[in-house]
């Protein structure tokens, strides 16, 4: 790398880009790094900063993942983006590169996996797992079948999906998600209303059965 390259971290929890700054720095030299704790900040700073690489946390306040994804490539699409979530699921996965980020990973990703895809970013290429490849290459020669749940769900429906099928309470997920509990109340009651499941014992049921989780 030549020159001083730019690093956005974008997570509302001091503590995670504390530690995602200093794996950085560790590994990479000419690093700056730069911290947002939310989309709308995240946004602000890419656009004034133009960074080469923004780690993105999805379940951040002040937005939402694919409108912060679309704004920032809107601007400058060689920004890359990788996501950093908490959600192992390919399907959510392919939601976010299919809005244009350039790679997706999971918080417990190993340390030297999670530079591995910083690296691959930093080189203009992007981060894609091979089960992720093959899912969007099936969708690309139309073999994919997605299931009626990924269709019809919005992206954060899809989301307050995910988090009832592993078991959590509405009262947990708002706080996960940064929103009120009456929000995800609401998300549920349109999950509900949309896919026909009556309730999170057949959210879990079709999740388990369908593989989504």
């Amino acid at each position: 790398m030549n020159g001083i390259v730019k690093i956005l971290i974008a997570d509302d929890h001091p503590i995670v880009r504390k530690g995602l700054s200093n794996l950085i720095k560790e590994n990479l030299t000419d690093i700056d790094i730069l911290q947002a704790e939310n989309h709308a900040e995240t946004i602000k700073i890419a656009l004034e900063q133009k960074p080469t690489v923004v780690l993105l946390d999805v379940a951040m306040p002040k937005g939402n993942a694919i409108e912060t994804i679309e704004q920032i490539k809107g601007f400058d699409a060689n920004i890359k983006i990788l996501v950093v979530t908490m959600h192992n699921d390919n399907h959510f996965a392919m939601r976010m590169v299919k809005s244009g980020a350039d790679g997706y990973i999971t918080k417990d990703t190993p340390p030297v996996e999670m530079i591995g895809a910083v690296k691959r970013l930093l080189s203009g290429k992007r981060y894609i797992t091979p089960e992720l490849v093959e899912m969007l290459t099936d969708i690309a020669q139309g073999k994919q079948v997605s299931n009626t749940i990924l269709n019809i769900l919005s992206n954060r429906e899809y989301e307050v999906f995910l988090l009832i099928a592993k078991g959590k309470t509405v009262s947990e997920i708002a706080q996960m998600l940064n929103l009120s509990v009456k929000t995800i109340s609401t998300h549920r009651s349109r999950i509900i209303e949309k896919t026909g499941l009556k309730n999170n014992s057949q959210i879990m049921l079709f999740a388990l059965q369908n593989g989504i989780i």
